[in-house]
């Protein structure tokens, strides 16, 4: 989100989104708890900071592929399974897109 604001979304803003996007993930991936994924949308929001971005899910993917962790293959990133508990999970860059779909508003 920060690359594809040219930097005007600031990297704490970026992770609250991120934080957002990879716990709706998490829930349709590794089974995390729809109520503890509502509890950190919560708190996020809470603490006054973005749960979602103007940027389309394309300008975000696009920018992610130029990310150092995501050059060779498939991204891999780390899920809650449940709170404290995390899993590596790979993800296809249709399954990133869905993801990032999901906390951007248009």
């Amino acid at each position: 989100i920060e690359v594809a604001s040219n930097y005007k979304v600031s990297h704490g803003n970026a992770v609250a989104i991120g934080l957002v996007a990879e716990s709706l993930l998490a829930v349709e991936t590794t089974g995390f708890p729809r109520d503890e994924a509502q509890m950190l949308i919560d708190l996020v929001r809470h603490l006054g900071l973005p749960t979602e971005t103007t940027y389309p899910a394309d300008i975000l993917l696009d920018a992610m592929r130029l990310d150092k962790k995501f050059l060779n293959g498939n991204p891999r990133i780390p899920l809650p399974r449940k709170l404290g508990d995390f899993t590596i999970v790979e993800l296809g860059w249709g399954d990133i897109r869905w993801w990032l779909s999901k906390v951007t508003r248009t």
